[in-house]
């Protein structure tokens, strides 16, 4: 018997192809929910909180046998599904989300995901700002709340961090013309060290304002959160005409994306909810899913741009699954998941978040309260030295440094993070004051005055004299006018 779920993937094809490959293990096993298959239905919300809404209602209302909400990818999407889902009595889980927004819980009580809380990421902020001299951080944000809202708690938390100086730009509208004038601002201020705060749309904006207004190549961009494949080079009309995916390439050179770390270090543990797999086992079955589609030869799940969230969303889609089971057999009926009440809605939220913990692909999966604990890294964008793959795949994503949760942070991943694409903003061009020029008119001056000065004086007695003539002559004509009238 199907048992429905929905998944908003805004992070691609590598979340739904990696829940399809979890849920075709959990049904055809038939372990944890014998007699039933999930049946997961995919959505793009775009990172899109409109979207991410319209889905979510349209779920609701339109398809009655919907029992839960997996996936979403993005935190501003998370926010907005976590706060309409309790209304409907309609359980929801982020399988990437991140932002320590989404710990709050008391704004949003009913909400888990796979995704980090980031605490970790002002510590690695300031870890790479003192190892590579960066003398000011500007954290550029756009013009929509739940930014705005990280954005201050990043700038409460780093500006209490000695060594660290951090400033904050704000957008005052969401379209290009904000994005040149935040632009124009960070490039008049020369600010070189960037931190990009809001959805893939902003960011983009962003980016290509910033060849835009003329500010120097080499910016140090830095984001947080998992990003979907792509979505820097995706055809966006708001760019059309100003910034080619060439340009945008260019420009992105050396961006630093801090994000939950994937797939579990212990990879040789059996997985719970799988049977005969271990994490490396799965992560295999996942990258030839990948490779040659699910089922193979399906080209619509093949994913050539790998986006890290396989891990997590398999075990979402696990922790589902073992809560579904959990509630049937406690004694909830089918009709009641898909139609569940205030107490069955609050039932499903408390086993979901309470009673889940299994070995996972990505590791231990147990809440804390809205999240689940684990190691953050820092991956760099880099082009792709591999004479084989460069064609397909000329940048890649490598991880530089590693905070694993423990107290341990390491920054010397893969070579640490490199500032070969890094340079310095452009040099202003000051009028100076033409000082030669003065000289050479004040030493005219001096020897041409005097002679200009003395013909005008010759000029003047000449004209003088000239004058005094004339009236010699005017005065001897009149008297002798008179003595011939005599």
């Amino acid at each position: 018997m199907p048992l429905p779920m929905t998944g908003a993937w805004a992070a691609g094809k590598s979340m739904r192809t990696a829940i399809l490959v979890a849920q075709d293990l959990i049904n055809t096993q038939q372990r944890i929910l014998p007699g039933y298959d999930i049946v997961s239905n995919f959505f793009d919300d775009e990172c899109s909180t409109d979207q991410a809404r319209n889905i979510v209602l349209a779920q609701i209302t339109g398809n009655k046998a919907t029992i839960a909400l997996g996936g979403m990818g993005c935190t501003h999407s998370c926010e907005m599904v976590a706060s309409i889902a309790p209304y409907m009595n309609m359980p929801a889980m982020s399988y990437a989300c991140a932002g320590p927004s989404l710990s709050d819980n008391s704004s949003m009580p009913d909400f888990a995901r796979m995704g980090h809380n980031m605490k970790s990421t002002p510590g690695l902020v300031k870890g790479m700002a003192e190892k590579h001299a960066w003398g000011q951080i500007t954290l550029l944000v756009d013009d929509f709340k739940p930014a705005d809202d990280h954005a201050q708690h990043l700038l409460s938390v780093m500006s209490e961090m000695e060594g660290i100086n951090v400033d904050k730009i704000d957008a005052t509208g969401r379209d290009f013309s904000s994005a040149e004038a935040v632009a124009e601002d960070f490039r008049n201020k020369k600010r070189r060290v960037i931190f990009l705060i809001g959805d893939e749309a902003f960011k983009r904006r962003v980016v290509c304002a910033s060849r835009v207004v003329g500010a120097n190549l080499g910016i140090t961009w830095i984001t947080e959160g998992k990003e979907p494949e792509g979505w820097l080079t995706v055809e966006d009309n708001a760019l059309a005409g100003r910034c080619t995916a060439a340009d945008m390439e260019e420009s992105y050179q050396g961006a630093i994306n801090i994000v939950g770390q994937e797939w579990s270090a212990d990879e040789d543990t059996p997985l719970d909810c799988f049977k005969d797999e271990t994490a490396k086992s799965f992560k295999d079955r996942v990258m030839a899913a990948f490779q040659d589609g699910f089922p193979a030869g399906d080209n619509s799940t093949m994913v050539d741009e790998r986006f890290d969230v396989a891990a997590k969303a398999a075990d979402g889609t696990c922790v589902l699954a073992f809560t579904i089971a959990r509630l049937l057999g406690a004694g909830m009926t089918l009709e009641e998941l898909r139609n569940l009440d205030s107490a069955g809605y609050s039932q499903f939220v408390t086993s979901m978040k309470s009673d889940t913990s299994f070995v996972g692909a990505s590791g231990r999966v147990h809440f804390q309260g809205n999240d689940l604990p684990g190691a953050v890294v820092v991956r760099q964008r880099r082009a792709n030295a591999d004479e084989e793959t460069m064609l397909a795949k000329p940048w890649l994503m490598q991880d530089v440094a590693n905070d694993f949760g423990n107290g341990t942070v390491v920054f010397d991943l893969n070579g640490g993070l490199s500032t070969e694409a890094y340079q310095p903003a452009k040099e202003e061009v000051v009028e100076e004051f033409p000082f030669e020029v003065v000289q050479v008119l004040i030493v005219f001056l001096f020897i041409c005055c005097p002679f200009c000065a003395g013909l005008v004086y010759v000029w003047y007695r000449f004209k003088q004299n000239r004058k005094s003539d004339e009236n010699s002559k005017g005065r001897a004509a009149g008297t002798a006018a008179v003595d011939a009238k005599v």
